[in-house]
């Protein structure tokens, strides 16, 4: 993986410069896929619902459950397991009607705090620096667009991710990082639980660490990423007939590169702003990757040094409330991908 072809050294600091795709870990070269605010926004309203679905379907799907990420373990709320039926001829003492908050003889407090439950669009950004070999340092700024499910008891949040989109700027006009549809497509939903807190500042949100594997077994917990293309641990997760996961460069340099890659992310922000429909905060992550191979030698060569963004408001995520009638995934992406300027704009921002 270290042969090289000649280029102009021109090109290659600006495939370099173009190639930073990773999103800064704690000093560990990474690639973030997007997996992160200010005045009050309105809660997101379309002008009209999709001509092509039912009208006053409002879409969705019920508590989320089973949901898996890309080989991360992920945290699927089943329900309650309904009690045996009781026909009345004797009282069952060993399964009693199971009780609530709020429920008349239940020893759970009523939740009074903020409620989550529902459906959101979020957009994450993360920030990461990167190092040509030839060139300045520069950022690397990655955005995905997420269609999110929150199921809600009290305090206990499950948050179901269908990542609808992403893209990569790598402040870069020649070359550009290409994200085939084939990888969003091989990435699947994820089921995070997540909390809300109080203290003297108020209601907060945080979601713990949690793990996602891309291009690698589900389970994968190795204290290392392979290096080898045939390693057992690798998987072709989107099914190109590559190794690991496929990217591509576009531009004065061509070509597609195969890798595999660790993140871990949690999130946390305030929520003084969920009555009007909106949450926001800030990401803390660190990434793993490795490049298992290209069909374009050079590309390796090129590949820049990566390092943390020091500037923690660089790395944020924005979550609004919104309303649309539709029935599949695909529907409220497009909606959310196409709205994306009004759901998400804060201010001037």
């Amino acid at each position: 993986m270290r042969n090289s072809l000649a280029i102009p050294v021109l090109g290659a600091a600006m495939v370099a410069m173009a190639m930073a795709v990773g999103c800064g870990d704690q000093g560990q070269a990474g690639q973030d896929w997007g997996w992160v605010g200010d005045a009050a926004g309105d809660v997101a309203t379309p002008d009209a619902t999709d001509p092509d679905l039912p009208e006053g379907d409002q879409g969705g799907r019920p508590d989320p459950g089973g949901g898996d990420s890309a080989g991360g373990d992920s945290g699927g709320d089943s329900g309650d397991i309904d009690d045996p039926i009781d026909n009345g001829s004797e009282k069952d003492t060993n399964n009693p009607q199971d009780t609530g908050p709020g429920d008349p003889g239940s020893d759970v407090p009523e939740w009074t705090g903020p409620d989550l439950s529902g459906m959101w669009a979020q957009l994450q950004v993360s920030s990461t620096m990167t190092k040509p070999v030839i060139g300045q340092a520069s950022a690397s700024v990655t955005r995905s667009l997420s269609l999110l499910r929150i199921a809600q008891d009290g305090p206990d949040l499950i948050v179901s991710y269908h990542v609808c989109d992403f893209s990569i700027d790598n402040g870069s006009s020649v070359v550009s990082t290409v994200v085939p549809d084939a990888f969003v497509e091989a990435l699947l939903d994820s089921d995070k639980p997540a909390r809300i807190d109080s203290g003297d500042g108020g209601w907060t949100y945080f979601q713990p660490p949690f793990v996602e594997l891309f291009g690698l077994k589900a389970g994968f917990d190795g204290t290392t990423l392979p290096e080898k293309a045939d390693d057992p641990a690798v998987i072709d997760q989107d099914e190109d007939g590559k190794p690991g996961m496929t990217i591509q460069m576009a531009g004065l340099v061509q070509g597609s590169l195969y890798m595999i890659q660790r993140r871990t992310s949690s999130i946390h922000g305030p929520l003084d702003q969920v009555a009007e429909g909106i949450f926001d905060g800030l990401i803390d992550f660190t990434n793993e990757q490795v490049y298992l191979g290209s069909d374009n030698a050079t590309l390796l060569q090129m590949l820049p040094e990566r390092y943390p963004d020091n500037d923690p408001s660089h790395s944020y995520y924005r979550t609004s409330r919104f309303e649309f009638a539709a029935t599949t995934d695909e529907a409220f992406c497009k909606y959310i991908i196409d709205n994306q300027e009004m759901l998400f704009t804060r201010g001037d921002k």
